[in-house]
């Protein structure tokens, strides 16, 4: 551990040299400003052309340095006033070539349990992310020293990493075609489709939907999962004649991290208009009208959405009544009353 990049003693730090002179050795130093301090010069018969698994624990609370060598405690030392700081570590060869396989930096710990920040920020432990959905970005690697100081193997595990939102799905449209629809007569289902949403890190898990009475609402429909599909009917429902629904959608990828929601312009709900043909015969079957008086009738367009037209000549003056009945027989709407 040391708390600069560069000086000879890489500033305040500790230093653990193997060496092969002196019929082998094994020493740990201590840097005071880049100040050296020898502190514990131990035999060790240390063989050159030979590959040593090396593993320096340090802790911090106590000042304890502990050297294995091949998994065996090869040495200690207390430093009574210990080093707390430093972000660095770094290779040192004196007079010797030396190549280097692994080079790992665990944390300690005391629990079965520990924390591991994943984010792009340096001071996080896990800082990549994956390259796609089925490679992982993260490796985790674990110890466990017991009191007699000997080292459990290691265990390992691979996790993927994704800690980025995916895209947006784009547009929400109501209805089930490419072209958005701004009505509809069904007051028991709804429906919706959007474009697809992507993730380069984890790819998409689900996809959301709710529906609610204002964009972004969630009053008639709580978030409900709709799995990998873009498209959805919503049935089961009671929907009221003149109000407007809207749909909002969101994914979520591998990772359960969830986009930005996306609002429809929503849809109206309208009165259908049960005649097929609106022609005079049309309209004395369904009303109740004396005839007698009424010269021509036409209702367009036929179905109706937003604006429903009817026109009609008297063969005399007399009060007329008009409203429009649903399927039911139901009034949903009184459009005139009038001499």
């Amino acid at each position: 551990m040391a708390s600069a990049a560069t000086g000879n003693g890489r500033g305040n730090s500790y230093m653990v040299y193997a060496r092969v002179d002196g019929g082998g050795k094994l020493q740990i130093y201590e840097y005071i400003a880049d100040v050296m301090y020898l502190n514990a010069d131990i035999t060790y018969p240390f063989v050159a052309n030979t590959n040593y698994d090396f593993k320096v624990i340090y802790t911090k609370t106590t000042g304890k340095i502990s050297v294995f060598v091949n998994n065996v405690l090869a040495g200690s030392w207390t430093d009574a006033t210990p080093l707390t700081t430093g972000n660095f570590i770094c290779f040192r060869s004196g007079e010797c070539t030396m190549n280097i396989d692994n080079v790992e930096v665990l944390k300690s710990r005391t629990a079965t349990t520990a924390a591991i920040t994943v984010g792009s920020a340096s001071t996080n432990d896990l800082r990549l992310l994956n390259p796609n959905a089925t490679t992982p970005a993260g490796r985790i690697k674990s110890y466990v020293i017991d009191n007699a100081n000997n080292i459990s193997l290691q265990a390992i595990k691979t996790i993927n990493i994704d800690y980025t939102t995916p895209s947006t799905v784009g547009t929400v449209r109501d209805g089930l075609t490419a072209t958005d629809i701004a009505t509809t007569t069904s007051k028991t289902q709804l429906s919706a489709n959007w474009n697809s949403s992507t993730d380069a890190n984890s790819g998409i898990s689900k996809y959301w939907y709710a529906i609610g009475t204002a964009a972004g609402g969630t009053n008639t429909v709580a978030w409900t999962n709709n799995g990998t599909a873009t498209s959805v009917t919503k049935t089961g429902l009671t929907l009221t004649v003149g109000t407007t629904y809207y749909f909002t959608v969101k994914a979520e990828n591998g990772a359960t991290l969830q986009s930005t929601v996306i609002n429809s312009n929503g849809q109206k709900v309208v009165a259908a208009f049960v005649n097929t043909t609106p022609t005079t015969n049309a309209i004395k079957s369904e009303n109740t009208v004396d005839l007698t008086t009424l010269k021509s009738f036409n209702a367009y367009p036929n179905p109706a959405t937003d604006i429903l037209n009817l026109e009609y000549t008297l063969n005399k003056p007399t009060s007329v009544n008009l409203s429009v009945i649903d399927i039911t027989g139901k009034e949903v709407a009184r459009i005139l009353s009038n001499e």
